[in-house]
């Protein structure tokens, strides 16, 4: 007959240790997730060349300023700068005081220059719909080249398989956990997972705010700027275009929750973790809007890196679906409401 030695497993032990030691790990996971920090990333160029990099500075600083009141230190930001050929030494004695300054405030600056700037030239000087700067618009073009970009930059408590991507246009809303912003990774296997531009069941259309799976993205890129350069049509949506593009045609692309690029334009009801101010963004002409309902009786509401051509039909949807959802536009105000206070405390971070 058989009969158990006093240290062997009695029925039912063996069940009782795993879980125990799968409750342990659990706990040792989160713990660590609790120590590490995602990359949030954004990417502008400062060329000299280029004459609204002062605006986009300032949207940025807006954008570190909603991250430090919200205190969302699970977010490490990154700022990419595109430089001349020349490098940092090239840069204009302002910009390189307001970087400074940024560096002041929290962020990590990273100067690169895009590795295919020569090809995009050639490519705008026969395709492009109207002028535009290769060394201008080398910024947005940046969220093309993340993974290497990341892969140079000593990241010691990051976690290297995701990063955040977002345009300076935005205001983080309130604090993010790092256990929120795991749980709502819609799977292992894509790429890149951003959402839809005007409405919120749209598909992913606006990589204003992407999250980035950097290994699978990384493999995907050869491929991706092999299209681009080869038969495919560049456009005035710029990089944007070219992933939507590319990513009809391939896999890789998910749809990612609306509360990550949130629009003011929406009635706030999504637990929203980011404002991305896109078609509409916070200023006078926008107040004076709110106060008379009428685009005509009032100033051009600033578009962002919206061609003007397209100036008319993405305003015109987003007013009318701000006051289809949301009557009395609340939060519509509420976002200009933040907007302002975090400008009149611009000053006081930047001093």
């Amino acid at each position: 007959n058989f009969t158990s030695s006093p240290t062997a497993p009695q029925p039912g032990t063996i069940s009782m240790h795993r879980l125990l030691g799968l409750g342990i790990l659990a706990l040792a996971e989160a713990a660590l997730h609790d120590h590490k920090k995602i990359v949030w990333a954004s990417g502008l160029s400062v060329h000299p060349r280029c004459s609204k990099t002062d605006h986009y500075l300032d949207q940025y600083e807006i954008a570190l300023i909603s991250w430090h009141e919200t205190e969302n230190k699970v977010f490490d930001p990154h700022l990419i700068c595109h430089v001349p050929k020349k490098g940092r030494e090239a840069l204009d004695k302002q910009i390189e005081e307001r970087l400074q300054r940024l560096e002041s405030m929290g962020a990590k600056l990273i100067f690169h220059r895009l590795s295919f700037i020569d090809r995009l030239a050639e490519k705008l000087k026969t395709e492009a719909e109207e002028p535009s700067d290769p060394e201008c618009i080398a910024g947005t073009f940046l969220r093309l080249e993340i993974p290497q970009i990341l892969s140079k930059v000593p990241l010691q408590r990051h976690d290297r398989s995701y990063a955040l991507y977002t345009d300076q246009d935005i205001l983080w809303w309130r604090k993010v956990s790092m256990n929120e912003f795991m749980s709502s990774i819609p799977s292992k296997k894509f790429s890149l997972a951003y959402t839809g531009q005007v409405r919120r069941e749209e598909g992913p259309l606006n990589t204003g705010v992407l999250l980035v799976n950097l290994p699978i993205y990384k493999r995907d890129l050869p491929a991706l700027q092999s299209f681009m350069f080869g038969d495919f049509q560049i456009s005035t949506a710029w990089d944007q275009c070219v992933l939507n593009k590319f990513y009809d045609e391939n896999v890789g692309r998910l749809r990612w929750s609306v509360k990550w690029n949130y629009r003011m334009f929406w009635d706030g009801k999504d637990h929203v973790a980011i404002v991305h101010y896109w078609a509409i963004k916070p200023s006078d002409a926008l107040d004076c809007w709110i106060k008379k309902r009428s685009l005509k009786k009032c100033p051009d509401i600033d578009l962002g890196m919206i061609p003007d051509s397209l100036r008319k039909k993405f305003q015109e949807q987003a007013l009318k679906m701000a006051e289809k959802d949301d009557q009395k536009l609340s939060f519509m105000k509420e976002v200009m409401l933040k907007y302002k206070k975090y400008e009149q405390l611009q000053p006081k971070l930047l001093k």
